[in-house]
């Protein structure tokens, strides 16, 4: 498999616009409303991922909106619903609160969309896995407890 296709090339890509994600929140003051800063930021990322799709030969807008438009509400909700809690997260509490909503994500989506949803198979490396995850969330509370 080349390392373009690989998964952690993706997840490294996704994790860079996280990052400016997160710079971009952190930098917002606190007195803004964050149900408009998420309307600005669905604007910009709108204008980056249209000017991106005009790189593909055949973009079909159409049939990819008859296809996925019930698909894409679903997923636009969930990203309004993520990008508020990160919004709010990352004002109060900073971008180093970050680990929780991280690992907190990896357990939900991995257990309730991966596991329940769509049964995808579960072995023993995913379970430690798993293990792992809920105690870094246990280590992040007492390390927050501990710095007050």
């Amino acid at each position: 498999m080349s390392s373009l296709h690989s998964p952690l090339t993706y997840a490294m890509i996704a994790a860079v616009g996280n990052a400016l994600l997160a710079f971009g929140v952190k930098e917002t003051t606190n007195t803004i409303n964050p149900f408009i800063y998420i309307v600005f930021v669905t604007i910009f990322c709108t204008i980056f991922s249209f000017a991106a799709s005009l790189f593909i030969e055949n973009p079909e807008y159409l049939l990819s909106f008859k296809k996925s438009y019930v698909w894409a509400s679903i997923s636009g909700l969930g990203m309004a619903i993520a990008w508020l809690g990160v919004t709010i997260l990352y004002m109060n509490f900073g971008a180093s609160y970050y680990t929780l909503y991280a690992v907190l994500s990896i357990l939900t989506t991995s257990i309730i969309v991966g596991i329940i949803i769509f049964r995808e198979s579960l072995n023993l490396w995913h379970i430690l896995a798993s293990i792992a995850a809920l105690a870094a969330i246990f280590l992040f509370h007492l390390g927050s407890r501990a710095g007050r």
